[in-house]
């Protein structure tokens, strides 16, 4: 795939974030203890964390993973301030999530943008 210096500075704007995003969500579980929701906090920075590798590894699920995961990360966090323990940790991981999800959606954007523009340009017409 060809890469764009946008496409570059947005993907390593995503790995960056997912990287500072996964340290705050596990490290809840210092700050907050073992409740089930700072369990759950900690495990999508887990699975951020492996999202970030997959950037690197230039896995193709990846650029989707990085904005549905914050997507529903940032809503469960609302939910989590709401509902469960309005704190300082639960604002910070809603707005990395957010934050997040804009140059990741740029970077989905741009990777699927060249996938369909490659398939079409490689498909074959058929002779009648």
């Amino acid at each position: 795939m060809r890469q764009t210096p946008l496409l570059v500075r947005m993907r390593q704007l995503v790995i960056g974030g997912l990287g500072v995003s996964a340290v705050v969500h596990v490290s809840q579980l210092i700050i907050y203890g073992t409740s089930l929701s700072v369990v759950v906090v900690s495990v999508f920075g887990l699975a951020y964390a492996l999202i970030a590798w997959a950037h690197v590894r230039r896995n193709p699920l990846a650029p989707m993973l990085s904005v549905i995961l914050p997507t529903i990360g940032a809503t469960l966090g609302i939910l989590r301030f709401v509902l469960l323990s309005p704190n300082a940790g639960s604002v910070i991981d809603v707005l990395l999530d957010v934050i997040l999800v804009i140059p990741a959606s740029i970077v989905l954007w741009k990777t699927h943008a060249y996938t369909v523009s490659t398939a079409e340009s490689t498909a074959t017409i058929p002779r009648t």
